[in-house]
């Protein structure tokens, strides 16, 4: 989670290489700017299908929380 206050906040995947190793993941589909401030993250399988979903907990001024699933 990063970004820069005047366009909101994006979220970036970087992709480890099992040496330390990390690499932006580019065109992956996640927004990279217009969140609200984020206030939490985590990825979990939450329909059982196998796949980690993303969940973000937005502020700002009405709060949010989003759910990103792979397609």
């Amino acid at each position: 989670l990063t970004g820069d206050v005047r366009d909101g906040y994006g979220l970036f995947w970087f992709r480890g290489d099992g040496k330390g190793g990390w690499s932006l993941v580019p065109d992956c589909g996640l927004p990279t700017k217009g969140l609200p401030p984020p206030q939490g993250m985590s990825v979990a399988d939450l329909d059982h299908d196998g796949v980690p979903e993303i969940v973000v907990l937005g502020g700002g001024e009405h709060g949010s929380i989003t759910v990103w699933k792979r397609r």
